[in-house]
């Protein structure tokens, strides 16, 4: 189980835990699963970030999951 931050290369030799075909560019950590460090690829990241904005300021957190959707896009660009 891992508990400690990945590092910025560390991270993207993992495979998305959801999808599984990617690599992971984020990581995740819920209390329900021990708080185990989990990896996220771009897509399931954004995706996470939708679900859990939504439930906590409703429609009101969408700017935000946007905002961060366009600045994630942009640094994979690069």
């Amino acid at each position: 189980m891992r508990r400690k931050p990945y590092t910025a290369i560390g991270i993207r030799r993992v495979a998305c835990a959801r999808c599984g075909r990617k690599p992971s560019i984020a990581e995740w950590n819920i209390c329900s699963d021990g708080n185990q460090r989990r990896g996220l690829c771009l897509e399931c990241d954004i995706g996470m970030n939708r679900v859990a904005m939504d439930y906590v300021f409703g429609h009101s957190g969408m700017a935000r999951v946007k905002r961060y959707e366009a600045a994630k896009r942009a640094e994979e660009r690069k």
